[in-house]
């Protein structure tokens, strides 16, 4: 493990802060204020991007914990 591995750690979060600010905010302002099913379909799909670079950084400990301790 090198910067590499740290960096794409530090990559995909903001991959998750950038994606949560300029695409799931703006949908959650509207549906606040009135019912819009494109919004929704819209915040579904979007939340895709979330979910895999959280699954993304979920594999990257599990790869740390796995080389950090290995099995005696």
């Amino acid at each position: 493990m090198g910067p590499a591995f740290t960096w794409t750690g530090v990559g995909l979060l903001l991959v998750v802060w950038i994606s949560t600010a300029a695409l799931q905010v703006p949908r959650h302002h509207v549906l606040a204020s009135r019912f819009a099913p494109r919004q929704i379909r819209g915040l579904v799909i979007s939340n895709w991007v979330r979910t895999i670079a959280w699954t993304g950084r979920g594999l990257l400990l599990l790869v740390y914990l796995f080389q950090t301790f290995p099995d005696r």
